[in-house]
């Protein structure tokens, strides 16, 4: 992983460029994803690029297609949409300290007690509206080669679906929930993955696998806590924020599926993919398939908040130096501190 949130991983993923905080966020990825960006880089040549993804990202492509998520809903709009307006105008009015009480890690207040009882949350019915709709009307239209980009959001709070994508009972989500949190995310995890596995499938159904170059992949991992409370004990609580999947099906690959230990890092993706193309790019990073131990790679950890949202720089970013196999607690050492310019 690279970063601890979506926010400016998505964009690290696109175009293998790193945000380090030092220039506005809009800046950073009008240079990242307008110019430099995988889907940019592909229409180029030659590929039909198309994205769904955030908004937020969507009005920096201009070769590339993008559908925003939030198109995909098969619940009343109006009413999300009412309910969500509430949520904000409390938020505003909220005096700072119960600001995450209206709004945490994607949870809204009173979109969970007035309307997750019947449905799960709104990016939750969108990916699954957007399965749905995958399954249903995908179908294969002539030679010309094709990127897509599917951002589905199902691993985020709110904890509300079971590994099998139905409505967890409330009495789990709840009581459970607060003893159990880890628990109720590998469900909803499995949910999404399943998901992902549902897109694989349609693809089988459609005779488009096998020449196919799959990638399935997060823009960052979870962990209990998150938050990193010193070198000595976040390890076990957190580190796992820095552990997204990265699964790669090279295209026409016939071999066993089989499990790296390969130093890759999210920036890699654009390199990875070109590379797998054949195509000649200047991406930064290596291959996933070459990169190999000696190879230090950096992992900035912050905490998301609703605030943060239209603001032009991140909270201070905390460095962390990985040398060696992620999951091992010697490999890390502490960083820099990385503020916004004065």
């Amino acid at each position: 992983g690279v970063l601890s949130s979506t926010a400016m991983s998505i964009p690290a993923m696109l175009s293998g460029e790193m945000y380090y905080n030092q220039v506005e966020r809009t800046r950073f990825l009008d240079t990242a994803l307008t110019e430099r960006s995988l889907p940019e880089f592909l229409a180029t040549r030659g590929y039909r690029s198309n994205l769904v993804t955030l908004r937020q990202y969507c009005g920096f492509f201009e070769l590339a297609s993008c559908q925003r998520i939030g198109d995909f809903d098969d619940v009343d709009s109006k009413q999300t949409e009412s309910v969500r307006l509430y949520d904000l105008a409390l938020f505003r009015y909220s005096p700072h300290y119960a600001k995450q009480k209206v709004y945490d890690d994607h949870v809204w207040l009173l979109e969970s007690l007035l309307i997750s009882d019947s449905a799960a949350s709104g990016m939750q019915r969108r990916s699954l509206a957007l399965s749905r709709l995958l399954k249903r009307d995908s179908f294969v239209e002539g030679e010309e080669p094709t990127f897509k980009f599917l951002h589905f959001m199902l691993p985020h709070k709110p904890l509300m679906l079971d590994e099998n994508c139905e409505n967890l009972p409330k009495r789990v989500r709840t009581a459970e929930g607060a003893k159990h949190d880890m628990e109720l995310y590998k469900r909803q995890a499995r949910c999404a993955l399943k998901l992902a596995i549902g897109v694989v499938d349609t693809m089988r159904e459609l005779d488009v696998f096998d020449q196919s170059l799959i990638v399935i992949t997060a823009d960052h991992g979870t962990g209990p806590r998150k938050q990193f409370d010193s070198v000595n004990v976040f390890f076990r609580k957190s580190v796992g924020r820095a552990m997204p999947v990265l699964l790669i099906k090279p295209p026409h690959s016939d071999g066993p599926y089989s499990v790296s230990s390969n130093p890759s890092t999210l920036t890699d993706i654009p390199k990875t993919i070109t590379d797998l193309l054949g195509l000649e790019s200047e991406y930064p990073g290596v291959s996933a398939f070459e990169a190999a131990f000696p190879r230090e790679r950096h992992y900035y950890h912050y905490v998301w908040w609703y605030s943060y949202r239209k603001q032009e720089y991140l909270p201070p970013l905390q460095e962390f130096i990985i040398d060696g196999p992620v999951a091992e607690r010697d490999s890390w050492t502490l960083g820099r501190l990385l503020t916004r310019p004065e």
